[in-house]
Formats: structure tokens, sequence, C-alpha cells
């Protein structure tokens, strides 16, 4: 059995990170039985998953890291609605007076890193659009090979 080291659930998603959700995904579309671990994220040891398909997973990957990814990023962290429900409350530590001001620069840096990979030169239409596209099944999906 996989033993999957995971953070939990948060911001309404499987969890938090977007890897493990990655990592989550690769593992059902492969069938593979995995059990989840929040106790022990630190300690997880390193190690590869077991998937048959490595060409299908790769693409799957790239998939998530690329447009999925980036779609999360952008949802999160840019729409004022999304922002206030999840990545601000990371800054809760942070002095109330300076709390708007370092929100205000993260979220600006953040914008500036997706406008430079290029996903932030599109609209948030043409962003969500491109996730969507991504989460289409593929022909290749279709013939079973998971």
């Amino acid at each position: 059995m996989i033993t999957l080291y995971t953070f939990g659930a948060h911001f309404g998603l499987p969890d938090g990170s977007p890897f493990v959700t990655k990592t989550m995904l690769l593992l059902k579309f492969a069938g593979l039985p995995y059990q989840e671990n929040r106790q022990g994220y630190g300690r997880a040891p390193k190690g590869k998953l077991p998937l048959a398909q490595k060409a299908a997973a790769w693409a799957i990957e790239k998939m998530c890291e690329e447009h999925l990814y980036l779609a999360l990023l952008a949802t999160r962290w840019l729409d004022d609605t999304n922002f206030a429900r999840g990545p601000a409350q990371f800054f809760k530590a942070v002095p109330m007076p300076l709390r708007p001001i370092v929100q205000s620069l993260v979220r600006r840096k953040v914008a500036e890193t997706l406008k430079l990979q290029g996903f932030g030169r599109h609209t948030p239409a043409e962003q969500n659009d491109l996730a969507m596209t991504s989460m289409r099944l593929p022909a290749f999906w279709e013939r079973k090979l998971f």
C-alpha cells in the first residue's frame, strides 16, 4: 500500500498543496490504492510513485503543473473574494498595520510572476478556458490506459 504524506484538506480542496493534490489525482487515475498520512509529512521518505504508464503520467503531471497550477495560483491570489477566503489566512501572523501592505506586495509579485511566465497575459476567462481544456479527457485516456 502506498502512503501519501499530506497536509490535509484546505480551502475546500482535498489538500492545500497543489502538488499533493496532483499526486492524489495521479494515483487515482492509475487505479493505485493509497492511504493518507497527515501526521508525518516532515518525515516522508523520498521516492517515486510506481506508475505503470510513465508517458501518460508525465503528460498529466505537465498538464497539472502548467495550466492547472497556474490557473489555481491566479484564482487563489488575484481574485479578491478567493484571496480573502484562502491565502489571506497565511498573513494572520503579520501585525495589522502592515498586513494589507504585505498582502498587496505579495499579490503584486504573484501577478508579475504569472505575467512573466505568460499565463498572466491571458484574461481571467481565457485562463479558465485553458484550465478547463486541460481537464477534458484526451482521446488516449479514453483508451483505458489507466
